[in-house]
């Protein structure tokens, strides 16, 4: 019984002197206790270490549900600062209730409000309840946590955490936390609405199974994207899927045919870029269909939504990475609506476009249904701008002195519209933070990845944002005023 372990006359006694202890392990579900009615009572232990008069303590604290100090819930690692009760010589506190526990609250805050983290908790379970693993054969919700970028302090649906390992950068995505697999998503961009985070959080989902659906996290270079050519393809492509998302019978047909179409022209133009776009199509694009999929809504309500995302794309986006957040969503929903199931057998060679339209051979492209005059003479004014972000890139990623960081097994984060192809060089990004077995480093000037993804470069200026790990140091690079790091 757990009242044969409560310390009920002591705690009521008073307070003694004030102390700090480390919360060391939360488990659920530990403790239990049987009602006089047959009811069971299940109670979460937190196991707390405390340094008292130069010995280490373990005390215990119970309570039902996620354990909070006031409005904030503990976490694994947290700081806290109590009154504990007197005990007279040789007494021990074996386990404590949390509401009697003399709490003060706790010294290393949660950025994190847990009833707003709960909340968002409760969203992801709802959307991977509903769908039960009918898209993709298996749940979706697993391990989940989410994390704040300016503390790296995160928080999982029990209120557990701490601070994230150095190697892990905060993102939306897939990672390592504890040696098993999780999904990461960053605290602020889970603001706005239900049916956003939603879409965001089963998006995120997608990539920590995707492996074990057979789709790797391919992130291959699509720079032919930043060419006027392709983005006018591209655009006429995305208007032709908007056109169809909104109709249905012969229209939608039609308005499919126009997609394909496009697609079709822009691939022949550009050799190799098929195999190119479907790596990226069939890791972010799916990942993207996901989320619209399970976003809450009707099936006809998140075509007609997209449809108007589509219409209301800023022409000054970047599609080098960003288009296969378009197209992904796009073909995906109209094959929901046309060939349901279809998820169930899609494997990572087969091309969303080729799918929807069942080895059809294409029709004549006709751009000029789709405003394509006007398409291609605004998409040459973005190309002079373009080159000039270019050469301004050039300036200082290739040209200038620069620092080079090892790519291998690096983890990073960025803009996925903030891409700008640089030919041979690789692609520049306007932020980007990576981590790798050198340390750490945070840009948001510009930085360049080479096309085989084998070396990082920021500007030399930007050494001092670089913060090493023991066992590494930065040398002189091959031009004069060029620096690097390597292994010691």
């Amino acid at each position: 019984m757990i009242a044969a372990l409560l310390l009920a006359a002591a705690v009521a006694q008073g307070s003694g002197p004030e102390v700090i202890a480390i919360v060391d392990k939360i488990e659920r579900n530990v403790m239990t206790e049987k009602l006089s009615n047959g009811d069971i009572l299940a109670y979460t232990v937190v196991t707390m270490m405390i340094i008292d008069g130069g010995k280490l303590e373990q005390i215990h604290v119970y309570d039902q549900g996620p354990p909070f100090v006031g409005t904030r819930p503990l976490l694994t690692g947290m700081r806290v600062a109590f009154k504990r009760p007197p005990k007279t010589a040789g007494e021990t506190y074996a386990m404590v209730d949390l509401k009697d526990f003399r709490l003060w609250g706790t010294p290393l805050n949660s950025p994190i409000p847990y009833d707003e983290a709960k909340r968002v908790f409760d969203d992801a379970h709802i959307a991977s309840d509903e769908d039960n693993g009918k898209l993709w054969g298996q749940r979706l919700l697993g391990p989940l946590v989410f994390a704040d970028p300016k503390t790296r302090i995160y928080v999982d649906e029990y209120g557990r955490g701490g601070e994230l390992p150095k190697n892990v950068v905060v993102a939306n995505t897939a990672t390592m936390i504890d040696n098993v697999l999780t999904t990461m998503v960053s605290w602020p961009a889970l603001r706005g609405s239900s049916v956003g985070r939603r879409r965001l959080l089963m998006h995120e989902c997608f990539h920590r199974i995707q492996g074990d659906l057979g789709f790797p996290a391919t992130n291959t270079s699509n720079d032919h994207l930043d060419t006027v050519a392709a983005r006018v393809w591209l655009q006429l492509e995305l208007r032709a899927l908007a056109a169809a998302l909104r109709a249905s019978g012969e229209a939608r047909t039609k308005a499919i045919g126009d997609a394909v179409a496009f697609r079709a022209a822009r691939r022949a133009e550009f050799a190799g870029s098929a195999e190119k776009e479907r790596g990226l199509e069939n890791n972010e694009g799916l990942a993207e269909y996901t989320g619209w999929a399970l976003r809450g809504t009707s099936a006809e309500e998140s075509r007609q939504a997209f449809a108007r995302h589509l219409n209301n794309l800023d022409p000054a986006t970047s599609f080098v990475r960003g288009f296969a957040y378009e197209t992904g969503p796009a073909y995906g929903l109209l094959l929901d609506a046309i060939k349901p199931g279809w998820t169930r057998n899609y494997k990572v060679a087969d091309d969303l476009a080729d799918v929807l339209a069942g080895g059809l051979k294409p029709a004549a492209p006709r751009p000029e249904a789709y405003g394509g005059a006007e398409l291609r003479a605004a998409e040459e004014r973005r190309d002079r701008e373009n080159r000039e972000r270019v050469a301004r890139y050039r300036a200082t990623l290739v040209d200038g002195p620069v620092l080079e960081l090892p790519m291998k097994d690096a983890n990073y984060a960025f803009d996925p519209n903030g891409v700008t192809a640089l030919g041979d060089a690789g692609n520049a990004y306007q932020t980007l933070e990576v981590t790798a077995a050198w340390g750490r480093i945070s840009v948001d000037g510009g930085a360049r990845i080479t096309g085989d993804w084998s070396a990082i470069f920021v500007p030399a200026a930007d050494r001092a944002k670089l913060e090493l790990k023991p066992g590494w140091k930065v040398v002189a690079g091959k031009r004069t005023g060029d620096f690097r790091v390597v292994q010691e």
